[in-house]
């Protein structure tokens, strides 16, 4: 007999929000499941308000208006129904009366433990020479001993300085122009701007025509005044004038100066009149060490006090007297490589060495070893026909003797009108 036709398959279902008043209902759904429908819940939706409701999607109009206060617990002024922050005031307890050795003046609340103890004014630092250990208020005489050196002429004057620890270098100021002037002072370590007298060659017999007042060694180069006698041997003779126009010996006398290097020789002059002027070389600069007064012509010896030093930062060329004013660049920075504690400003070019290297990573760890695969399902062995045979196509081992004992059965069933 043909075999008895299938049941028919069940309908499809759906499941959803069955409910027509939810907001999310589905028409299409065929199966309800609790907790899929939502509904509109009606309340406060200003999160501002004292009654905000979190839960609720429509307003209802119910928002109550906003309670300001103080909000922080520990005021006394708290307000726990506030929403709103507005100030607070906080209690602060302490001793009130003004006269009490520990009076607060911050207090609001007296807290009873005002103390009133003779008060002994004096230092309270401990660091200070004159600390006080029973002072109980600082009087602000507190002492702090600052040693250094503490002459202000000195080099190294540090004006902070209250106790000297006897490091004062005070300069020993004289000429220092040893070789060019003839008053150096050999103890002198800073030059004294016209303590140095220096050499000024020049003629210094005043009866000369060519005395310089200014020298200070004669060199020789005197020149004489003729005398009257050497006048007369000139040729004016006896009661004869030797003005302009005078005449002696039969021919006409032409007084003048006969000096070849004065500055007023005149070559036509038969007689020397003593009108001879000379130029007296020297330094006409004022600013200079060896200014001369009397000279009228600069003969280039003129000499400047300044900085020498040509490796200083304020070498001064023209100078040839070193006044001791050079000063130095460098590092003046005790942590750096290049530091020069001989430099009276810095250079700006300090070199610092390189910060040590950053401790290395750690090493990565190694990648866990792979863990061996699962055993296979023991019930691959069950009902299993050892004989089967690996040629089935797509079907492994011992799988198809079990579908063959299977098939067997149902087709039995079917002959004999059972069920299987």
């Amino acid at each position: 007999s043909p075999p008895p036709s299938p049941s028919p398959s069940p309908p499809p279902f759906f499941s959803g929000c069955t409910d027509p008043v939810a907001l999310n209902f589905d028409s299409s759904a065929t199966r309800y499941e609790p907790g899929l429908c939502t509904y509109e819940v009606f309340g406060c939706t200003d999160s501002a308000a004292s009654n905000f409701a979190a839960n609720a999607t429509v307003d209802d109009g119910s928002c109550a208006g906003l309670a300001a206060g103080c909000m922080a617990p520990s005021a006394a002024n708290y307000d726990s129904t506030a929403v709103v922050q507005t100030s607070c005031t906080f209690e602060v307890v302490g001793c009130t009366d003004p006269a009490a050795s520990n009076y607060l003046s911050a207090a609001t609340v007296d807290g009873g433990a005002c103390a009133y103890v003779p008060t002994v004014l004096g230092c309270m630092n401990p660091a200070s020479p004159n600390y006080n250990s029973n002072a109980t208020l600082d009087d602000g005489t507190c002492a702090y001993v600052f040693p250094g050196c503490t002459d202000s002429a000195a080099l190294n004057f540090v004006p902070f300085a209250n106790e000297d620890d006897g490091s004062c270098i005070v300069p020993v100021l004289g000429c220092t122009a040893e070789g060019r002037a003839y008053n150096p002072n050999a103890n002198a370590t800073h030059y004294l701007n016209g303590s140095c007298a220096f050499v000024t060659p020049g003629c210094a017999d005043s009866a000369a025509y060519n005395f310089n007042f200014g020298a200070t060694e004669d060199d020789g180069s005197c020149i004489d005044r003729p005398s009257r006698r050497r006048l007369a041997a000139l040729g004016a003779g006896a009661g004869e004038r030797a003005g302009p126009g005078a005449w002696a010996h039969g021919r006409r006398l032409s007084p003048g100066c006969t000096v070849v290097n004065a500055t007023n020789y005149d070559s036509a002059a038969t007689s020397d009149d003593g009108s001879c002027a000379f130029a007296i070389p020297g330094c006409n600069d004022t600013a200079a060490e060896n200014f001369n007064a009397a000279a009228d012509v600069d003969d280039g010896s003129c000499l400047y006090a300044g900085c020498t030093d040509t490796a200083a930062a304020n070498y001064l060329d023209a100078a040839s007297v070193d006044d001791g004013s050079c000063r130095y660049a460098g590092c003046t920075d005790p942590g750096a490589t290049k530091y020069d504690s001989s430099a009276d400003f810095d250079d700006g070019l300090c070199a610092f060495p390189p910060p040590p290297p950053p401790n290395p990573p750690p090493s990565p760890r190694p990648p866990p070893s792979p863990q061996p695969p699962p055993p296979s399902p023991a019930s691959a062995t069950v009902g299993l026909d050892p004989d089967a045979s690996e040629d089935d196509d797509d079907v492994p081992q011992g799988q198809a003797a079990v579908d063959e004992t299977l098939f067997d059965q149902v087709i039995a069933a079917l002959a004999g009108g059972g069920g299987f």
